[in-house]
């Protein structure tokens, strides 16, 4: 009887976090696509300066593509985690299957992450470019350009995702090593 009370507590947190895994997946996709339509059908991106607020809506493209990629991002970890756990819970252990969940988990954290802030960073540093000789209180900026700030640095990785994306990487070897062994051992006892 005790075997089975540890068996079934596992059975069931894993159940819990495979569902759980979906359920954010798709509020993640959700969320995500909402806030893209809602800023290309028309909404903006408030820059605050100067003491008042100004609509950007070219800068909500821009943020809307970053929201984005946050939200694909997060969609993506939480089906594979949620699929993982559904693996595990079934009773797979080191499967070319879960390996390749882990070393995807790693890609997607990684390029996923870097994407993201490559383009919050984007929309961060844009602004509009007043003339020198006007007021921007009182500007129209209906009319005025978009200063677009790229510089090197805007390349640069989101460094405690890029780390957690290596630890990743490191798990999925590790895992990947334990299925090479499992593999090699299969047959011998």
């Amino acid at each position: 009887m005790t075997a089975t009370c540890p068996t079934l507590a596992r059975s069931l947190v894993l159940g819990v976090i495979h569902i759980l895994g979906y359920v954010v997946a798709a509020m993640a996709i959700v969320v995500g696509i909402t806030y893209t339509v809602v800023a290309v059908a028309g909404g903006f991106v408030l820059v605050s300066g100067l003491g008042f607020v100004q609509r950007v809506p070219a800068l909500a493209l821009v943020n809307a593509a970053a929201f984005l990629l946050v939200s694909l991002t997060v969609a993506g970890i939480a089906f594979i985690i949620g699929d993982l756990a559904w693996r595990i819970r079934r009773g797979v252990t080191f499967a070319p299957s879960v390996s390749r969940s882990a070393w995807t988990l790693a890609v997607i954290l990684g390029v996923g992450s870097w994407l993201a802030r490559i383009a919050q960073t984007i929309s961060d540093s844009g602004g509009l470019v007043y003339p020198d000789a006007g007021d921007p209180s009182i500007e129209n900026i209906v009319g005025l350009p978009i200063g677009w700030t790229i510089v090197p640095q805007t390349f640069l990785p989101d460094a405690p995702m890029l780390g957690l994306a290596i630890v990743l990487a490191v798990l999925a070897y590790i895992v990947q090593s334990g299925e090479c062994l499992q593999h090699d051992t299969d047959g011998l006892v």
